[in-house]
């Protein structure tokens, strides 16, 4: 049975506290292409978000980047962990192809689930306990 290489709303992040909680992780890897943060976030799938700052270029160049993202997160998605939240954010400078980014995903997503401290089933504190501090 082959697998669905779908991309569809339950596998983005939207809301902003969802970037904030990735973010405050502080758990990131960079390459030439892009800057990768990721944290745990309890589903038994990964979901992205893809924040293009203007700096990146105009909207063709910024709308063109997170496409070849969205693709290469699209394919890779059943070979990367599960039950983590990615944020991809572009470098500045060369436009890389969908190959490079599929490679980057691929290789940062592994580098930067294995430095978070959590694995992918624990979530970390909303409340502000011991936990939530320093980490």
């Amino acid at each position: 049975m082959s697998r669905r290489l779908l991309f569809g709303k339950s596998k983005r992040l939207h809301r902003r506290r969802d970037f904030q909680r990735v973010f405050a992780a502080r758990c990131s890897v960079a390459d030439r292409y892009l800057v990768v943060y990721v944290a745990p976030n309890g589903l038994g799938h990964s979901r992205l978000g893809i924040p293009v700052g203007r700096k990146f270029g105009n909207a063709v160049r910024r709308n063109r980047v997170k496409r070849l993202i969205r693709e290469a997160f699209r394919i890779e998605q059943w070979d990367l962990l599960p039950g983590f939240d990615i944020i991809c954010i572009p470098r500045p400078g060369d436009l890389g192809d969908q190959q490079q980014y599929r490679q980057s995903i691929r290789r940062l997503t592994a580098a930067a689930a294995k430095r978070s401290t959590r694995g992918p089933g624990a979530l970390p504190a909303e409340t502000g306990g011991a936990d939530s501090q320093g980490t």
